[in-house]
């Protein structure tokens, strides 16, 4: 009788398993790197006629207490509302309401903008935040 041959052999089951193990392993480091990232700290900057105005950190508002800020001392009608380590334009009085739409700003890079009050708000790294002037 034939002798029946196995599709795989030993060998190649070890080169498989091996390269699975080292996949594996790849996506559990990024995995792990990801949660990293989110434990760091941001700041919102807000600038309001290329002037920074304030530089407010998001993690000292993580509690469910809302703060809002208006920015009428500024010269702006604008309302900006800090909650759960985000911010986000709540109010202002131009005529097209982007800044509003624009959401929540929480993760590096977000940013919002009112252009007809010449006003920003851009979310940085605190290390990188404290650079700015």
């Amino acid at each position: 009788m034939a002798k029946f041959r196995l599709f795989f052999q030993k060998r190649d089951l070890y080169t498989i398993m091996s390269i699975m193990l080292v996949c594996l392993m790849i996506i559990f480091v990024n995995g792990v790197n990801k949660y990293k990232t989110a434990a760091d700290e941001y700041t919102a900057v807000v600038t309001v006629d290329n002037k920074i105005i304030a530089k407010i950190p998001l993690n000292n508002y993580s509690s469910d207490k809302v703060v809002d800020i208006s920015l009428k001392k500024y010269g702006v009608d604008i309302v900006l509302r800090l909650q759960n380590s985000h911010i986000q334009f709540i109010s202002s009085d131009c005529p097209d309401k982007v800044c509003i739409n624009a959401g929540i700003l929480k993760k590096e890079n977000d940013m919002a903008v009112c252009l007809p009050n010449k006003t920003s708000v851009v979310i940085y790294k605190t290390e990188e935040a404290n650079k700015l002037e």
